[in-house]
């Protein structure tokens, strides 16, 4: 009579079914990494293979590269600033567009011809693609003879100070002058030369900084510093208010002019070392101009503020801000 056991062989097919049936766990964690693993390497795989083939189709793409002007002779300069880039459209491979737009080579023209046609110079420069069009395809070049000018360099930066303090006095320059060259027709027609930059923050008591020349003329006009120094005093504040009479200044001899009110109140900061003097002493005035009176057609004008010498004023506000004025009329 046959067995019923099953044999060798069938009882290993058997706990190979139950196995793919019923996977051990630790099999299952193992496995879940690498297929991360497998998955992540194919996308990469795939990423690279479509890069490859994109970088060699070809493709059209505008692009801007700068021109650089050669040809003048020392004693000459440009009265007229060119275009400082010139837009091509161009055709080419992906990777020869790529290596453009991160290496974009300088189109040098010769200003000595006057007129230079760039759908000539250009080949010379843009390589490994096709040049469809260029914008501008010519560039003409003023020349004139080159002049030299030292002007006054002027304050253009603004300066701001901590909360309650003021610049005292003037903001000296170092160098007060800067020497620029140019073509004629433009340096002869410049009278300073200004600061420029953002705005400069001053310390609680000195401003000492470097800023840099203003730079609008660049291209057409040098200068020999390119930045300069700003000194000057800083000084902290404090407001203060009193009562001041109002008198009538350069009165013409048979004239009598009557103000109203003859006194008013003047709020004002000061140095704090100079509080105390501006508070008390009798030398502080309004005065109100008699020329300020004769082109006055209202009957009222603002008085101004007459100081103490070396002490310096900000902020002053009268109340009230103007006074009445009559002409006194002399009795027959």
């Amino acid at each position: 009579m046959a067995s019923t056991f099953p044999g060798p062989a069938t009882s290993r097919l058997l706990e190979h079914l139950r196995a793919l049936a019923s996977p051990d766990p630790d099999a299952r964690r193992d496995e879940v990494p690498r297929r991360g693993l497998v998955i992540t390497l194919c996308i990469l795989a795939s990423v690279l293979l479509w890069f490859t083939f994109a970088i060699r189709e070809t493709y059209t793409r505008s692009i801007d590269f700068p021109i650089e002007v050669s040809g003048l002779e020392p004693g000459e300069s440009l009265a007229g600033l060119p275009p400082m880039t010139v837009r091509a459209q161009v055709a080419g491979e992906g990777i020869q567009l790529l290596r453009l737009f991160y290496d974009r080579p300088s189109i040098r023209v010769d200003a000595s011809t006057g007129l230079v046609d760039l759908e000539t110079v250009a080949p010379d420069f843009i390589q490994g693609v096709r040049i469809e069009a260029l914008t501008p395809r010519e560039v003409r070049f003023e020349r004139e003879r080159r002049a030299y000018r030292r002007l006054p360099v002027v304050l253009g930066t603004p300066i701001e100070t901590r909360p309650g303090h003021h610049v005292v006095g003037v903001v000296e320059i170092e160098p007060d002058s800067v020497l620029v060259s140019g073509a004629e027709s433009i340096v002869g027609g410049l009278s300073a030369w200004s600061t420029a930059g953002p705005p400069v923050l001053a310390g609680p008591d000195s401003l000492d900084a470097t800023v840099a020349l203003s730079d609008s003329l660049a291209g057409l006009v040098t200068t020999d510093v390119r930045s300069v120094r700003l000194r000057a005093s800083v000084r902290q504040f404090t407001q203060g208010s009193r009562m001041v009479p109002v008198r009538v200044a350069d009165v013409p001899e048979g004239i009598r002019i009557s103000l109203e009110p003859t006194s008013v109140r003047v709020t004002w900061q000061v140095p704090l070392s100079a509080y105390q003097e501006a508070s008390t002493t009798d030398d502080l005035v309004a005065v109100v101009p008699y020329a300020r009176i004769a082109a006055d057609t209202t009957g009222a004008v603002a008085p101004v503020l007459q100081g103490l010498p070396g002490i310096v004023f900000r902020g002053i506000v009268f109340d009230p801000p103007a006074v009445r004025w009559f002409r006194v009329q002399e009795a027959p």
